[in-house]
Order: structure tokens, then C-alpha cells, then sequence
């Protein structure tokens, strides 16, 4: 459907084949067929109309596309020409350009030859700075490889001579660490105690926990040793003389009779000094050689227990 009329055709032809329809139904059924048929024949009148006007203004509408048509070809040839005259001004212009690369390709020729011995320069230096440049790359290649050390052996205790001895120069240092690359080693009274590397400071703990257990027991033994120098003060004489040589042993001394008496806490020594009537007992030693533990009045001879009997 191009044009106006052919649409307003068909649509009118439609509306009189609806008519002629209901014409012929009402005609079946006995009713007003005459009017359907009427407007029947005005549609397809109406329809007929259509197409004359829509081939009368066909003609209009062809003019208006020559028309347009015409001006579509005139741009077409101004366009033409248009085109044309930018290639010959192209031609001109390479014409014009190829001149001005010739000149300057014979400047270049005379400048190149001057030029030639400062390029020769340039690569020169080119060539010491890439040279410069790779030296530094394996220097900060060097660098970035840490050095790895052995701590294999290095014991706790040492003296820090004695690891410098092993281990050379640390990284850094001060008054009570040596460092090497991210480990340490601590120092105490120029002893090693501690550090970083597994090895040592697992060895650091197993001697903390000696010396923790050693110092308890010390503790258990000086309180047992001191229960014990109590009884071996609070002994007479009689009784320690009577078993000088099986439990006890006896010399005497300037001060009076010392005695001895070795415990399973360590040895106990007893001074009974004549001249006060004073005993002393001591360990690891009489006098200032060794710690007392005990002083009391000295004892001579054994009580004598009493029996009475009421009769």
C-alpha cells in the first residue's frame, strides 16, 4: 500500500464487503436486506473516489521526486568538481614538497658528515654508562643475596671473642648483643645466655630449668642441712665421743673439740669452744671458711631420765 489511495481503496472495499454480507444474511433470514445492499454500493462508490483522487495527485507527487532527484545530481557534480580541484592542488603540493625534500636531503648530506664524529662520542658514552649500570645491577644483586649463618657451633656460656672467633664480624653490635643479619646473640657479663637462632635459645631454656631445679634443690638441701644442724648441736659430748670413728669424727683445735658429721645433704662441722661454752656448727667449713647453721649452749653429758614409783 504506497500511496493514500490504494489504503482508503482497500479500507472502503472492506466496508462494502462487510454490506454485501450482512445484505446477504438478512436476505437468508427474510429481513431489511435493501439497506445493507445500500450502504454496500455507497462504500465501494466512496472507494471508486478514492482511486481518482489518488491518480490525480500521483503526479504531483512524481514531479516533487524529479525535483528532488535533479538536486541530488547537482551535488553530485559540484561534489565532482570539488574533488577535482583537490587533487590538482595535491599534485601541485607534492610537486612543491618533493622540491623542498630534495634541498633538504642535500643539507642533510653536508650536516651528517659534520655530525659523524660527536654520534661516534655519544655511543662511546652510551656504552660506560651501560657498563656503570650493569656493574651496579650485580652489586645490588650481591646485596639482595643474604648471607646465611651457622650457628652449629656457638654454645651457651661463650665469651664474645670466642664467637667473633667463630662466626667473624657481625653485622652490628653493642654493649650486650651481636647481631648477625636478623639474628642475635645476648650477652650477660660477657657470657652468652640467650638468642634468636633455635638452637641456642632452646638451649638457653634447658639450662634455665637446670639451674631452676639445681637452685630448688639447694633450697631443699639447705633447710634439711639446717634440721640437721640442729640435732648435731643439740648432741652431747658423751654421746659424740662414744661414736667418734663409726658416725662422727674428732680433732681438736685451739678453741676446743671440732667435730664432723657427713650428711646425705652435705657435710656438717661442730666446734665446742672450751673457753665460752659455746657450740657452733657450721658447713663446708670451721670459722670463716664455712656458713653456720647453729649456735647453742654446748652440752656435755646426756639427762638422765628419773623414774618414780609409788608404792
Amino acid at each position: 500500500m504506497e500511496t493514500f489511495a490504494e489504503i482508503m481503496f482497500f479500507i472502503s472495499l472492506l466496508i462494502f464487503i462487510y454490506f454485501i454480507c450482512r445484505g446477504i444474511f438478512k436476505l437468508i433470514k427474510g429481513t431489511g436486506s435493501k439497506q445493507s445492499f445500500k450502504y454496500g454500493l455507497i462504500a465501494l462508490a466512496t472507494s471508486f473516489l478514492f482511486v481518482i483522487v489518488g491518480l490525480i495527485a500521483n503526479p504531483v507527487k512524481n514531479t516533487a521526486s524529479s525535483k528532488d532527484t535533479i538536486t541530488h545530481s547537482k551535488k553530485i557534480s559540484t561534489s565532482k568538481i570539488e574533488s577535482a580541484d583537490k587533487i590538482s592542488n595535491k599534485k601541485h603540493s607534492n610537486k612543491s614538497s618533493s622540491k623542498r625534500s630534495n634541498s633538504k636531503k642535500a643539507t642533510s648530506k653536508k650536516t651528517s658528515s659534520i655530525k659523524k664524529k660527536p654520534s661516534e662520542n655519544n655511543s662511546d658514552t652510551k656504552k660506560t654508562v651501560a657498563k656503570k649500570s650493569s656493574s651496579k645491577n650485580k652489586a645490588s644483586t650481591k646485596k639482595s643475596k643474604k648471607k646465611v649463618y651457622s650457628f652449629n657451633k656457638i654454645k651457651i656460656g661463650m665469651t664474645k671473642s670466642q664467637v667473633i672467633s667463630i662466626m667473624g664480624k657481625p653485622t652490628d653490635e653493642n654493649s650486650s648483643t651481636l647481631m648477625y643479619g636478623s639474628d642475635d646473640l645476648d650477652f650477660e657479663n660477657d657470657k652468652l645466655f640467650d638468642g634468636s637462632p633455635d638452637k641456642i635459645h632452646k638451649a638457653a631454656i634447658k639450662k634455665d630449668k637446670a639451674e631452676a631445679k639445681e637452685s630448688s634443690n639447694k633450697r631443699a638441701n639447705e633447710s634439711e642441712l639446717k634440721s640437721f644442724a640442729k640435732v648435731f648441736g643439740q648432741k652431747d659430748v658423751e654421746t659424740l665421743q662414744k661414736y667418734v670413728g663409726s658416725a662422727y669424727s674428732s680433732i681438736e683445735t685451739s678453741q676446743g673439740m671440732a667435730y664432723g658429721w657427713k650428711t646425705d645433704y652435705g657435710m656438717l662441722y661442730r666446734l665446742d669452744d672450751s673457753s665460752t661454752g659455746i657450740t657452733h656448727v657450721y658447713k663446708d667449713g670451721l670459722g670463716n671458711s664455712g656458713t653456720q647453721l647453729y649456735v647453742g649452749q654446748t652440752i656435755k653429758q646426756k639427762q638422765k631420765n628419773y623414774y618414780y614409783y609409788n608404792y
